[in-house]
């Protein structure tokens, strides 16, 4: 069997169990997706790397979890992201008067 055949099989036994450990981790299912995409491309990219000898899932799973550090690291530094105190004063200073509303049940 070819590396591309032996990768295939591989990613395809793999990828369920990676994608349940990178949604475990990462609540927004287009950022898991986003982020699964991206750990294929790594596998393929690094496959010559790959050491046969070991498991091939946790070599996957390791570089999901690079992948997902990276993703948080994205995050953390997003200046787009607010915190629920600024959001909260934005809208009170946007003339609504109201920092929150709550929704009773009729």
């Amino acid at each position: 069997m070819n590396d591309s055949e032996q990768l295939t099989v591989e990613w395809t036994k793999a990828q369920p169990v990676v994608a349940a450990y990178i949604s475990s981790l990462v609540p927004d299912f287009h950022d898991a997706e986003d982020i699964l995409h991206q750990v294929a491309v790594t596998l393929v990219q690094k496959f010559d790397q790959y050491d046969r000898q070991r498991p091939f899932v946790a070599w996957a799973i390791g570089i999901a979890k690079y992948e997902v550090l990276k993703h948080r690291r994205k995050i953390a530094t997003d200046k787009h992201v607010f915190g629920n105190d600024l959001v909260e004063q934005i809208v009170f200073q946007s003339g609504s008067g109201r920092t929150r509303t709550t929704c009773a049940a009729s």
